[in-house]
């Protein structure tokens, strides 16, 4: 319950889009923050885009913007060309004039002590911010862009395409090195994202680890017959580590497991992926409730070797009672330990192993479910972030 005299705080989030729908680890990761906000503090959210309803009462303002230019899609193209003849940078494709004024209109109602900014994408409003309000500004960076972005560029393989994320990335880069000087505290989503910011950008400006959790009572379902021998995988399929990681599942680790099929479920699955002609794979593609997918699996794999920020993904499948097989990059940020409540693997050799090992070794399995289970009810649950974001905007007040 809203306890609103904690501190006497109220926070106000600033967001791209509204996360009533969830289409990659991003809008989870802002609804998570924003309902373990609100059982301590008064707390809204306003978004550049979206819409539908609030998913709390206890969430005061749940608005976004009108004008519907700053919401459209921008491709990496056009974002690039914009960027390039923009020298306030690479994101204010996303300011109106007409959004900012609906945003201090929200501000002012409001009357927030804290803000937090949700990414980079919405930094184009922060000097409109700092001309009404004087508190502290919080960045949730998530993950930082160098590194991320030089991960992309190792695996594009398409000219024009690589030219184009090089393009963008230094874009992104040089736009970050600006920016995070002008926050009164950074957020990010593990130590290793930290240990990243601290490389790059030194150790004066203020950084906390705010790890990514979930709701685990929203993944109870009705009951799920567990299908054996059936593999699951979860993401953004616009996102290229997850469909390098495809690729991955296809080509190397099914062959070595014919008797398993592959569920592929998210957003954005391609055409040729929805076309694709293998027995072994069911593109499911985007679903409302993840859950009963990946509680149907007998195995929920994260195959993921570059990228940047932790994946919800893998909390999700704990969440469900699924046995996690991944690698130590793919399963990291979380404080997980291989065989206690998560699996390791790193080819497609290990990874066929170890699905093999928990389909037949029914003991082994129960044991890696409710350790995965227990560690993410006591350390990635919105009970622990609410605990976190507690101590974090005392902090950022003081």
């Amino acid at each position: 319950m809203n306890q609103g005299a904690v501190g006497d705080h109220r926070i106000l989030y600033l967001s791209a889009r509204l996360p009533t729908a969830i289409r990659n680890g991003l809008d989870l990761r802002v609804r998570n923050q924003v309902l373990a906000s609100a059982e301590s503090f008064p707390t809204g959210i306003f978004s550049i885009s979206g819409s539908g309803e609030s998913i709390s009462p206890l969430i005061e303002i749940w608005s976004s913007g009108s004008d519907p230019e700053p919401a459209r899609g921008v491709a990496t193209q056009i974002a690039v060309k914009r960027g390039v003849r923009d020298p306030k940078g690479p994101y204010w494709m996303r300011f109106s004039e007409q959004t900012g004024r609906e945003f201090l209109a929200a501000v002012h109602e409001f009357r927030p002590t804290i803000i937090v900014f949700e990414r980079l994408d919405v930094v184009p409003y922060l000097e409109l911010t700092r001309s009404v309000f004087s508190g502290p500004v919080v960045l949730d960076l998530d993950e930082v862009s160098g590194p991320h972005n030089k991960s992309f560029l190792e695996q594009t393989t398409d000219v024009q395409e690589r030219f184009t994320r090089r393009i963008w990335a230094q874009l992104v880069d040089r736009y970050e090195a600006q920016v995070v000087l002008k926050f009164d505290r950074i957020w990010v989503s593990s130590e290793d994202e930290a240990s990243n910011f601290r490389k790059t950008y030194g150790e004066s400006i203020s950084i906390s680890v705010v790890h990514n959790s979930i709701d685990i009572n929203s993944y109870e379902t009705a009951p799920v017959e567990r299908v054996e021998k059936r593999i699951v995988f979860t993401g953004n399929f616009g996102y290229l580590p997850n469909v390098n990681a495809v690729h991955f599942l296809i080509k190397e680790v099914l062959p070595l497991l014919p008797e398993h099929t592959l569920d592929i479920v998210g957003s954005h699955t391609s055409q040729s992926l929805r076309e694709l002609n293998n027995p072994q794979v069911n593109v499911i593609g985007e679903v409302k409730n993840v859950a009963p997918f990946l509680r149907r699996g007998s195995v929920a794999v994260v195959p993921i070797f570059t990228g940047g920020g932790t994946r919800l993904k893998v909390l999700e499948a704990m969440a469900c009672g699924t046995p996690v097989v991944g690698t130590p990059f793919g399963v990291g940020g979380h404080d997980l330990t291989s065989n206690e409540n998560v699996v390791f693997a790193q080819s497609a050799q290990e990874f066929a192993a170890a699905i093999e090992k928990l389909d037949s070794d029914d003991v082994f399995r129960h044991e890696l479910t409710v350790n995965a289970l227990d560690h993410v009810s006591q350390k990635r649950s919105l009970s622990s972030l609410s605990a976190l974001l507690k101590c974090e905007f005392t902090t950022i007040s003081c």
